[in-house]
């Protein structure tokens, strides 16, 4: 483990941009040098996590079920790892990220998980350069001596206006170096980097959301900056976070800073440009219409003596078309067929990835103001993924109706922006219990019964919004007596 200067006074921060690969017309196939780089390391990968998850099994018999591998398996899987990683000769430290996820995997095992495993198709990458001693300058990121990664930054001016101008002068070439190849590039840089930090380290990303849409490019940069100084003030606020469908929009949280409720809604019906109507109900439409599609080619299969499982995907019918031996007749026919799916397909990940990116603009710039105009946060201390595992076992149509809602909600991904930015602004984060928030009347403190309904009413008769009184609870939680009076007061 490399131990870093600065550790105590400084912090690393990311920033991620979006980038265009430069000489190549269509992002369909990766270029040429980042293909062979990035699945030599998938390769490389799969290689070890089989010999892992083989290496698991075999030790695993005669074994007790919650007997778990010793200190002796690790190492001796690590060091054949490391041998093998030293063998296949990657460019530059390629080969430590591997060895690093596969350490990861290794804590997961020690905590229950399962044996690392193979990931053959190629849907994600990330080839990254280190800069150790410290780091390197952020002002020496366009000089010729940056062979690894250049970039020319743009004039500090650019970010004082949102003019198109200025948002035009923030796209600045760059270039990329995978192994003895440069790749060029086309960065927008929307934001600005800070002028006093060190990079740590730079990747390459890429992802391509569906085999129908095109390779989405990124450059991650690992920054060094100083530590921001803790707040010393007194504002709080509470922040009550879970989904609940209000007419055309989601409610995803309700604030309480001591006088001032505010709810967070996310549109569920909008209009983009390119798009048109973004909604979930034109999502649920567009895969009504593929399945739609698919039953009815099998049906006409069926017709031209092709035979398929009731359960029989689009999958599928890739493998027929796939077959030499069809008639020609049938793959003239799965060719139709494969061009309206692919059409559709696409038109879905745009809708589902517009939707997305809204919340997300959403949430980031919820949390931001959070974070600059409070001290301190009371949010719940909740397990969503064991709320979420509970609410899969109910057989309820309801819930189930709800799953793109609550897809769509995200409500972990929230609560991560808000922690993200409240530690940057050098706030304090306090997780509250969840117990008794909600069926306790944040008035009177009697019980609070609302039985799933929006209005709630408690034993002495006040009536209120219960993610209201729930944030109000919140709010009082972790506070001195002479505090929560005065606030009451």
């Amino acid at each position: 483990m490399r131990k870093r200067k600065r550790a105590e006074t400084h912090t690393v921060q990311c920033f991620k941009y979006r980038a265009y690969i430069l000489d190549q017309e269509s992002n369909h196939m990766l270029p040429e040098a980042v293909y062979a780089v990035a699945r030599k390391m998938q390769d490389v990968w799969n290689t070890i996590a089989q010999h892992n998850a083989d290496a698991y099994v075999a030790w695993k018999v005669g074994k007790k079920e919650d007997e778990k591998p010793g200190k002796d398996f690790y190492k001796a899987n690590d060091e054949w790892a490391t041998q093998y990683v030293k063998d296949a000769a990657l460019p530059d430290e390629l080969g430590t990220k591997i060895l690093d996820r596969l350490h990861a995997t290794f804590k997961r095992m020690k905590t229950g998980g399962g044996a690392p495993k193979p990931h053959y198709r190629m849907e994600t990458f990330s080839l990254h350069h280190r800069y150790t001693g410290g780091g390197m300058a952020i002002s020496k990121l366009g000089g010729l001596r940056a062979e690894r990664f250049r970039v020319v930054l743009p004039e500090s001016n650019v970010y004082m206006t949102n003019a198109r101008a200025a948002r035009r002068a923030r796209t600045v070439p760059a270039s990329f170096r995978v192994g003895s190849t440069s790749v060029n590039l086309a960065l927008n840089m929307h934001r600005s980097l800070p002028a006093n930090g060190f990079i740590k380290s730079v990747a390459l990303c890429g992802k391509k959301p569906s085999r129908t849409l095109e390779w989405e490019f990124y450059i991650v940069l690992s920054v060094e900056i100083e530590k921001p100084q803790r707040k010393t003030g007194a504002r709080t606020i509470a922040i009550d976070v879970g989904w609940r469908k209000l007419e055309d929009s989601l409610r995803v949280a309700f604030t309480y800073d001591g006088s001032t409720h505010r709810q967070l809604t996310l549109p569920l019906k909008f209009v983009s440009k390119g798009l048109g109507k973004v909604s979930l109900d034109r999502l649920s439409n567009i895969k009504n219409v593929r399945d739609t599609l698919l039953e009815g080619t099998k049906r006409k299969l069926v017709g031209m003596g092709i035979t398929l499982p009731a359960q029989a995907r689009n999958g599928a019918l890739i493998r027929l078309l796939r077959d030499p031996e069809q008639p020609e007749n049938v793959r003239i026919f799965l060719e139709s067929w494969k061009k309206d799916n692919d059409y559709y397909l696409r038109l879905e990940r745009l809708v589902e990835n517009k939707l997305m990116s809204h919340r997300d603009h959403i949430y980031k710039n919820f949390a931001h103001e959070i974070a600059q105009h409070y001290d301190k946060v009371h949010i719940e201390k909740i397990d969503l993924k064991s709320m979420w595992a509970v609410e899969a076992t109910r057989d309820d149509p309801a819930l189930k109706a709800a799953a793109e809602r609550r897809k769509l909600a995200a409500c972990g991904y929230l609560l991560s922006y808000i922690k993200q930015a409240v530690a940057k602004a050098g706030g304090e984060i306090s997780e509250i219990p969840a117990e008794h928030t909600t069926d306790v009347c944040a008035v009177c403190g009697a019980d609070f019964y609302s039985e799933g309904e929006l209005v709630g009413r408690c034993s002495n008769g006040h009536q209120r919004d219960q993610d209201l009184n729930a944030a109000e609870n919140l709010f009082h939680a972790n506070m001195g007596l002479s505090e929560a009076a005065s606030t009451s007061a």
